[in-house]
């Protein structure tokens, strides 16, 4: 199931990148922002998907696909474009207002559908087990009793903290930000050639 709500929760963690800033703004410098969230997006989000999506594919997959069928490249690929939606967040975001406001509803509209989505499919969710152990009838272990417990745990952590640190540094290099002062009439640039 993890797979196929990546693009959801990239773009909720782009949005809640411009929630933990505090105080970014649409006029903010945008290349070093996105930047930031790429970082964040690919750095993080992007290998603790891989890791948990290569680690248990059939659950990742809802039990919807025969992972055995699945080139684990291509499943590399999918976690890499998931990690750009990250920075998409980021952006969208700003674009749609540049305040908490729309970083919230981006950030919860996002998670609301996700815990939707894990609702209707909470039989799926809340058991690991392989395709063919699903399809048998075999008992298959609890999330909370199996190695995928706790390594969603960690990638949440990791992802988490990678965002907390990213959003606390681009708020404080926005209250660092010099406004620029207007240039008067007849005024000349310092950096200006000559």
């Amino acid at each position: 199931m993890l797979a196929l709500v990546a693009p959801l929760l990239g773009l909720s963690l782009g949005a809640a990148l411009v929630l933990g800033a505090r105080g970014l703004e649409r006029d903010f410098e945008l290349g070093p922002t996105t930047l930031a969230a790429a970082s964040v997006g690919l750095g993080a989000f992007a290998p603790a998907l891989a890791g948990v999506t290569l680690g248990w594919a059939d659950w990742a997959f809802g039990y919807v696909v025969e992972t055995s069928r699945v080139p684990a490249a291509l499943v590399v690929v999918g976690c890499l474009l998931s990690g750009l939606v990250v920075p998409l967040g980021l952006r969208l975001a700003l674009h749609l207002g540049g305040g908490t406001r729309a970083a919230f509803a981006l950030a919860g509209g996002s998670l609301a559908c996700v815990v939707a989505l894990a609702a209707a499919l909470s039989d799926r969710v809340l058991q690991v087990g392989t395709t063919a152990d699903r399809a048998h009838g075999y008992a298959l272990t609890p999330l909370w009793a199996s190695p995928l417990g706790a390594a969603l745990v960690l990638a949440a952590g990791l992802v988490g903290l990678a965002a907390f640190t990213t959003a606390r540094a681009l708020g404080a290099a926005r209250r660092t930000e010099r406004p620029r002062r207007p240039r008067r009439l007849g005024e000349r640039e310092l950096d200006a050639p000559r």
